[in-house]
């Protein structure tokens, strides 16, 4: 069916026949099930008269119905009085051709007839009153004849049944039909007690039963009754109120009944079975209560008297009591007194009601049974029913148990789906002998018989199948003509359903259900198709259409709805199977895309790997690589499951707005599912445009790296990269030693932010010194300047820039903590200036005021500076005045900017520093405002933690409070251990190899063998800590671990929490094995340890009771806050005691409550305390070794003599 002609109106059928067409009813509230003429037919061929013939009907004018029957119908004739008084009766009649279902040569004496061709309102509805209620018309003629007209009529209620069975099918069918349709066209759219216990109140425990009867209702529900026996006194009483038994259960009241029964009524008096009624009856009791009489169901009245009435489902609950059991449940028929009540077994399975189907000569069927349905009991998840006997007087029960009593079934949920067929098959009011007219077999067969279990064919018992038992399954043996086997052949199997005994003729007639498999393929011309039809084991390819020799009746609907569906997909092939060409892209993404999943509601869909290939859709997300490439940063486009080199091609297709992308090994990928939010955030903050990607790589200046290090994952950043940031990011202390003038003035936070500014300086970038004022950013400067003195002789002279008022402070300044600098002040006459302007080289710094700075601006052109710094940079604030466009004119290696303030009022002033320090770092300031300034304004955090980003790593701010509040004292101490047994042996048989090997080599070279001895030295500090670090199968016995021990159990005790530093991760393993062993908890951190992991322990350990944290020297003695720890153990005195310091730093500093223990444990009488001394003394060597810690290239280590070596081995 075409959507637009299903919708809008038909434009022409092609290939199938269309569907069979039903309007809907107006007319009859019968159903119309029945209608000799249909009511449409009727609307049609009267037009206006149609509904004027309702009021005919209507008015009750119309009388006198009689009907002839005829060979090929009926003749209806009635008598219709006149509105107008002077007019006679109008005598109408007509005949119904029952084989057209039309009606002709019709009659009336009306006026109208004649005027309206042959037809009145008087016509219309004396076939209206015919359809609607049939048995008002007197029949005509000989009873002979009439009892053959009537047989020749299919049983109304089996005919109601057939054709509201139809109706639903045929609507079901067209509303498949309809939604596969809305789906192609929306996927189009969007792409008294006995002697023996008068003295006792209670009962033996289980000596009361209760017995069930009911009787099924007319309406709803069940009606049931209770009798209360004990039977060890062969007592029984009707309960005349089961709310008051259930009460007074409940309450465990104490209860006459009679003169002889009187008992206190607990639940443990009744016994299983009844406790379990009492359970059910209960809570449908308190369903009652809690919903209240008045909005319990409509439909259900509570009875009076000994009578409750209950639902289905809890009759059906209660009945699930006695199935296959061997008590009885007595069953009233309706009207009737419980006293007449039969006792009838609970079963489980599905009756038989004797059902067979005969063939009559006039090729119609007749339907006989031997039992009636009396009543049904529709309960979830399992139904029952009660069946009599039509064979018996006023069908009375069928004797079906062993022991002879009737049974009430529990049906199997195939039963329960076919009620309604059960009920217009076998009900009680229904007929023994039921009739199927010959043109209505077809009917019969598409809707009552695949509902009917075959029990017999032709009178031949068979064996259920396997896997079904429906009509439908078994009509390929009788379509065969293959003889069923006989039951007794098979082992038993018990039927379910409603089972029939069914001629072989009319098995043959029902139609085999219709499967659609489609069967996908991709080859290296494209994808094909192959549709087919499967029929039991009969298989068609659909494209071929209809045989007339298929030997299987075909549902032509289904198959053509396929087709027409793969032709929204496929052109229409010449032969069985669909292609579409490779090279057709678009038709092949909309099949997968659309096409797929309309398909698979139709069928089912088979398909080979390469078919599946094409289906597996990657959504990808964009995003960026880095890596460092000659002090540029390369920007790469990437995405999982996209191999790198197609990744432009794709952004390519997406910037053209495409609606997918085929990639090289075949498949797709949907645009529109793509995500390229990262890359276009990237792009947009650093002013690329968005379509520079689509050629691939983009390079940008070396000071975005650290910007772009928060927008990429780890894994999508080269090491180079990795480097580089870090570098900036983790500064070591001993790279920027201070100058030795400067060591005693310079706090250590100036200290660090004189290594800061160096740091900034190498990698070539500008920075801002914003450290709150008073924190001596001056003396910070000076230290950079002093330090890069030799640089700035062989580049140019240091400019400092400052408002008038400071120029002079600066040169007190420098005199004051850098007298080696030769300073000169531009702050005298403009000749004066000149003339120092004009030998600039010759000095080392200096100082101008901005305003003089923009005056002499053209003096400035020609000069060379190392570095110019901006003090109170917010002078150049704003972009537009003339000083600041003075200050971005100088030539400059280095620039830094000091401020306290560098956003005063607006954000553009931060922008305006920057364009000073790196210009285009933060693009444009048009750019930087849309892309920053008015989203932060507008409260966009994200954006502005994306700023925060950019220029965090070029910004060092420090508060006083931070860094100048008092912190709690550093106890520091030295435990010294005595090593012993293997450990001593082992330390002294290496030491004495080292010293021998040095003696022996009367040239020793320390640089020559800087690695054979570091590594020497190395063993000699872990034998000092454990044997085992060198020596795999030394003992367990080690001083240093016994000491630590004994120092986290004392600390523990005390609730103190503690820090143990070593350079040997090793070691800390073997310090957490012995943690472990005391039941000691501890957290730990090591170079492999994931920085985000680092970040979750540091604030875990702070936070939580854990007592020890182990933390690798190299990875935890920097970027770390431990203050949660009051005690540091240095288990190894590493060379550099700065860095030492620093791991000590981790809990000794701001936010630290308590006094600080830091703890050396150090070997007596080994390079350790050696090492220690030295320190402490700062002699030459100490220096020499501290300096060179951490350093790669080792230049002062190298200095080492001889002798200074042997110093250390004692």
């Amino acid at each position: 069916m075409d959507w637009h002609a299903s919708v809008y109106g038909g434009r022409g059928n092609g290939g199938y026949h269309s569907y069979r067409d039903y309007e809907e009813d107006s007319g009859a509230s019968y159903g119309a099930h029945n209608e000799v003429v249909p009511e449409s037919k009727l609307k049609r061929r009267g037009g206006a008269a149609y509904f004027r013939a309702f009021d005919v009907l209507s008015s009750n004018r119309m009388r006198d119905f009689t009907c002839t029957y005829t060979d090929d119908g009926e003749t209806l004739h009635a008598t219709v009085h006149s509105t107008e008084n002077f007019l006679s009766d109008y005598d109408v009649s007509t005949h119904i051709d029952e084989n057209r279902s039309d009606f002709n040569d019709s009659s009336c004496t009306c006026p109208a007839f004649g005027r309206f061709g042959g037809m009145c309102k008087h016509v219309l509805a004396l076939i209206m009153a015919y359809n609607e209620d049939p048995s008002s018309f007197t029949v005509n003629g000989d009873e002979s004849q009439q009892s053959l007209r009537r047989r020749r009529s299919t049983s109304p209620m089996l005919e109601r049944f057939m054709f509201d069975e139809d109706r639903r099918q045929a609507d079901q069918a067209k509303n498949r039909q309809l939604d596969l349709l809305k789906q192609v066209s929306a996927a189009e759219q969007n792409g008294g007690v006995p002697t023996a216990v008068q003295g006792s109140r209670h009962l033996p425990i289980g000596s009361v039963h209760l017995e069930l009867a009911f009787a099924k209702n007319l309406s709803s529900g069940c009606t049931i009754r209770l009798k209360l026996a004990v039977p060890s006194l062969k007592l029984s009483y009707v309960v005349k109120s089961i709310p008051g038994l259930l009460r007074v259960v409940r309450d465990q009241e104490y209860y006459q009944y009679g003169q002889k029964l009187a008992f206190v009524h607990t639940r443990d008096t009744f016994d299983e079975q009844s406790r379990k009624m009492l359970d059910i009856l209960d809570r449908a009791a308190q369903v009652r209560e809690s919903l209240g009489d008045a909005m319990y169901y409509s439909s259900i009245r509570q009875t009076s008297g000994e009578g409750y009435l209950l639902a289905d489902d809890e009759m059906a609950e209660l009945l699930d009591l006695f199935v296959e059991g061997k008590e009885t449940v007595g069953f009233a028929r309706y009207g009737q007194p419980f006293v007449n009540a039969r006792d009838m077994r609970v079963v489980d399975g599905d009756p038989d009601f004797g059902l067979r189907i005969t063939s009559e000569p006039d090729g119609g069927y007749t339907i006989t049974h031997t039992a009636h349905v009396l009543a049904m009991i529709d309960g979830h998840p399992r139904s029952y029913a009660i069946v009599g006997s039509t064979m018996a007087p006023s069908h009375d029960w069928i004797p079906v148990a062993t022991d002879g009593l009737p049974m009430i079934f529990r049906c199997s949920r195939e039963f329960a789906s076919r009620e309604q067929l059960a009920l217009a098959l076998c009900g009680e009011d229904r007929e023994t002998e039921q009739y199927v007219s010959p043109r209505d077999v077809t009917t019969f067969s598409r809707t009552v018989l695949p509902q009917l279990t075959v029990g017999a064919v032709d009178g031949v018992p068979v064996s259920e199948p396997d896997d079904a038992s429906a009509a439908g399954d078994s009509a390929a043996v009788a379509a065969t003509g293959e003889s069923a086997e006989p039951a007794q052949q098979h082992e038993h199997k018990l039927l379910h359903g409603l089972i029939a005994d069914i001629p072989a003729t009319l098995l043959a007639t029902i139609q085999q259900p219709c499967t659609i498999e489609l069967y996908f393929d991709r080859d290296r011309d494209g994808i094909t198709c192959d549709a087919q039809a499967r029929y039991g084991e009969k298989r068609f390819h659909i494209f071929n259409g209809n045989g007339r020799h298929d030997g299987v009746a075909r549902d032509t609907a289904t198959e053509r709805l396929a087709v027409e569906a793969l032709l929204h997909y496929f052109p229409r092939p010449d032969g069985p199977v669909a292609r579409l060409p490779e090279d057709d892209d678009k038709a092949i993404y909309r099949l997968l895309t659309e096409g797929l999943p309309v398909l698979r509601g139709l069928g089912t869909v088979f398909s080979t790997p390469a078919f599946d290939g094409l289906t597996s859709m990657p959504s990808p997300t964009i995003k960026i690589g880095l890596s460092m490439r000659s002090d540029l940063v390369e920007i790469s486009p990437i995405a999982d499951e996209v191999d790198p080199s197609e990744v432009p091609l794709l952004l390519q297709s997406y910037h053209q707005r495409k609606r997918f992308h085929r990639l090289r090994d075949g498949r797709f990928v949907d645009l529109a599912a793509m995500d390229t939010s990262e890359i276009d955030t990237v792009a947009g903050d650093l002013g690329i445009d968005k379509d520079a990607f689509d050629d691939g790589a983009v390079d940008v200046p070396a000071f975005q790296a650290f910007y772009l290090d928060g927008q990429a994952d780890d894994e999508d950043k080269d090491d180079g990269f990795h480097q580089y940031v870090e570098n900036l990011k983790v500064i070591d202390p001993n790279r920027y030693q201070v100058p030795d003038s400067l060591k005693p003035i310079l706090r250590p936070y100036q200290a660090e932010g004189f290594r800061w500014l160096n740091a900034v300086c190498d990698k070539g970038f500008g920075g801002i010194l914003a450290d709150e004022m008073g924190l001596g950013k001056t003396v910070q400067m000076l230290a950079l300047l002093l330090s890069r003195l030799d640089e700035t002789r062989e580049t140019g002279p240091n400019l400092i820039v400052c408002p008038a008022s400071l120029v002079y402070n600066w040169a007190a300044e420098a005199e004051k903590f850098t007298p080696e600098l030769h300073v000169a002040t531009l702050a005298g006459s403009k000749d004066e200036r000149e003339a120092i302007l004009s030998s600039a080289r010759d000095y080392d710094l200096l100082i101008t005021s901005y305003d003089l700075l923009r005056r002499d601006l053209d003096e400035y052109r020609d000069i060379q500076f190392t570095c110019v710094a901006l003090d109170e940079a917010q002078y150049v604030k704003n972009h537009a005045t003339k000083s600041s466009q003075a200050v971005r004119a100088l030539k400059a290696k280095h620039r830094f900017a000091l401020t306290g303030t560098p956003i005063e009022n607006r954000l553009s002033e931060l922008w305006s520093i920057f364009d000073f320090l790196m210009p285009g770092m933060l693009g444009s300031y048009r750019h930087f405002r849309s892309r920053f300034e008015m989203p932060i304004l507008s409260g966009d955090d994200i954006v502005q933690r994306r700023l925060q980003v950019f220029v965090g790593p070029f910004i060092l701010r420090r508060l006083k409070k931070d860094v100048l509040g008092d912190l709690p004292d550093k106890i520091e101490n030295v435990i010294t251990v005595q090593l012993e047994g293997e450990q001593r042996k082992l330390y002294a048989a290496m030491e004495q190899r080292l010293r021998a090997s040095i003696n022996k080599d009367k040239d020793f070279d320390f640089g020559q063998r800087k690695i054979e001895v570091l590594a020497q030295l190395t063993r000699l500090r872990q034998i000092c800590c454990d044997p085992r670090l060198v020596y795999e199968n030394a003992g367990k016995k080690s001083a240093k671990l016994d000491a630590i021990e004994e120092l986290v159990e004392s600390c523990r005790d005390a609730g103190r929490k503690m820090l143990i530093f070593s350079q040997f991760t090793s070691y800390l393993h073997l310090i957490g094995k012995r943690l472990r062993k005391d039941d000691i908890d501890y957290d730990v951190i090591t170079g492999g340890t994931p920085k985000k992991k680092r970040l979750e322990l540091v604030n875990q350990f702070n936070n939580d009771d854990t007592p020890v944290f182990l933390i690798s020297l190299k990875a935890g003695n920097t970027g770390l806050n431990l203050t949660g720890a009051c005690v540091v153990v240095h288990a190894d005195p590493w060379w550099n005691a700065a860095a030492q310091n620093q791991a000590t730093d981790r809990a000794h500093r701001i936010g630290q409550t308590q006094d600080v223990n830091v703890y050396q444990i150090v070997a007596k009488d080994t390079i350790e305390e050696r090492i220690l001394n030295l320190q402490h003394t700062k002699s030459d060597l100490a220096a020499k070794f501290v300096d060179d810690a951490s350093t790669t290239g080792g230049s002062a280590i190298s200095r080492l003599t001889k002798d200074d070596l042997l110093a250390l081995l004692g």
